[in-house]
């Protein structure tokens, strides 16, 4: 039997996700999540990002168990800790597997290397997907071959060229068989140097998040042109803290918005719910 572990990171749902879709379509799995306080506090977490992620992991865990997929969790305290931690997995579970959504900074495409080769050497597959935009790194340049260096013609290289293949939505995995692996605790956050802002404010997890969509498209959305430069108005979407982990896609959003508008899409439609 094969088995595959899905290594959450920043991107933390189960609707259209497109490394847990194709880890599922393999066969049983089994969820991980690395928490490397240390190495985000070292690049400038504080309270509010590491007390929002907290919150959405543990959305990401109950929406997993209606999967009957369990999440094990594992502290590390640098990224180049994740190698081995999740090898460790691996061979515990034995795993023939890895999938997960690729990061695009630099310490993260390190990271990433890094595992790929491990699980390479030890005889297993790991395997990254390109989910969290709709181009990747490379693939949308200029005339010249070279990346582009002013917003607009790449915004309207952008338009050009999204298709169907840019706005496909993975299938969210039907619930799997019950298995022998018992989802962890996750553990509480230590104590910080500030405290967060009250949850409540910022609900986390996949259902807010589309909550949030729905609201501004509904409400907002038709003001947003005038509205969004002015702070004292909440004019905008407020979905960046939840596209930056992954608790909605960015196709989710664009399917939405052309859902709206009748199936258009224009200029600035991709930009306002980032917002």
């Amino acid at each position: 039997m094969t088995l595959t572990l899905m290594w959450f990171r920043s991107d933390l749902r189960i609707t259209d996700n497109r490394a847990l879709a194709a880890a599922a379509r393999r066969g049983p799995v089994v969820a991980v999540y690395l928490r490397a306080l240390p190495h985000w506090q070292r690049h400038g977490h504080g309270a509010n990002p590491l007390d929002f992620r907290a919150r959405g992991v543990a959305a990401l865990k109950e929406s997993l168990a209606g999967l009957n997929i369990p999440l094990l969790h594992r502290d590390i305290d640098d990224f180049r800790e994740a190698p081995a931690a999740l090898l460790a997995v691996a061979r515990e579970l034995d795993a023939d597997a890895l999938h997960f959504n690729h990061e695009y900074p630099l310490d993260e495409q390190r990271r990433d290397a890094a595992v790929v080769a491990a699980f390479r050497e030890a005889g297993l597959e790991a395997r990254g997907f390109h989910d969290a935009v709709a181009f990747p790194p490379g693939e949308l340049l200029t005339g010249k071959g070279d990346y582009y260096g002013v917003f607009t013609p790449f915004a309207r290289s952008w338009h050009r060229q999204l298709g169907s293949e840019q706005l496909a939505l993975s299938d969210t995995p039907a619930p799997q068989a019950t298995m022998g692996i018992a989802a962890e605790a996750l553990p509480e956050l230590p104590a910080l140097e500030d405290s967060p802002i009250d949850g409540r404010q910022w609900p986390a997890g996949e259902g807010p998040a589309a909550d949030r969509l729905e609201r501004f498209l509904r409400f907002r959305g038709r003001h947003y042109g005038r509205q969004r430069d002015f702070p004292a108005i909440r004019g905008t979407s407020e979905l960046s803290p939840y596209l930056a982990l992954g608790m909605i896609s960015h196709r989710q959003c664009l399917q939405a918005v052309l859902a709206e508008n009748d199936g258009s899409l224009a200029e600035g439609d991709a930009g306002l719910v980032a917002w």
